[in-house]
């Protein structure tokens, strides 16, 4: 008898599960302006309009080709972790998880943020997933890295597979690489991904349960 799973939600972790992304916006937002000397104002609406890649990444969509990318990356990376594992789960993270597991759905984690890092916060916040995926190398992040591993791990296929994110960078990564997103609204609104991307949204993580029909404690 096949014990092979026939669904599972792979969530983003900051912003989608953990409210971390305005402690993100504010380190983001003055290392831009210290290096590049980019307004506050704009540097914020770079950095979330960029978000769900890793910081790299951005500074290289913002400022191609700047030498001083690297530099950049480096102190948001190292400011970030100053204060990282006190960022707070959302309500009914942990419940959803928790129902969603019950109702015979694989939970996965998928993070740009360093594994180690993924591993210290998922178990402070007490988080149950069956895997928790973080940035491993410059190869191995979130998008078809991650999804690739989680199909091939867990015998799935595209279609039985359902990623959440809150930013559009993640809707974008779901669509390229042809599995379901649901956006989680917060750090874009219903209506910004539903004009680039048309797809459904949630406001809330046991939204997620009425989605999916599920009943809580069922």
């Amino acid at each position: 008898m096949s014990t092979r799973p026939k669904k599972a939600v792979i969530f983003d972790f900051d912003g989608t599960l953990v409210n971390s992304m305005e402690y993100f916006e504010e380190i983001a937002s003055r290392v831009m302006y210290d290096v590049y000397h980019t307004p506050k104002k704009e540097a914020k609406r770079q950095y979330i309009l960029t978000s769900g890649l890793p910081f790299r990444e951005q500074l290289e969509e913002i400022y191609p080709g700047d030498p001083r990318n690297e530099m950049a990356a480096e102190m948001y990376e190292n400011e970030k972790q100053r204060r990282y594992l006190e960022q707070r789960p959302y309500e009914g993270a942990r419940e959803t998880l928790e129902e969603l597991r019950k109702n015979g759905f694989v939970t996965i984690i998928s993070s740009n943020n360093f594994q180690d890092l993924v591993d210290k916060l998922v178990e402070k916040v007490a988080f149950k997933a069956d895997l928790v995926l973080g940035l491993r190398s410059k190869d191995f992040g979130k998008g078809t890295p991650h999804f690739e591993f989680v199909l091939k791990n867990f015998g799935l296929k595209k279609d039985e597979v359902l990623f959440v994110g809150d930013s559009l960078k993640d809707a974008e990564k779901a669509s390229s690489f042809g599995i379901p997103f649901v956006g989680k609204t917060g750090l874009f609104k219903k209506k910004d991904f539903l004009k680039k991307f048309g797809v459904d949204t949630i406001d809330d993580l046991q939204g997620l349960l009425t989605y999916l029909d599920i009943k809580r404690g069922a």
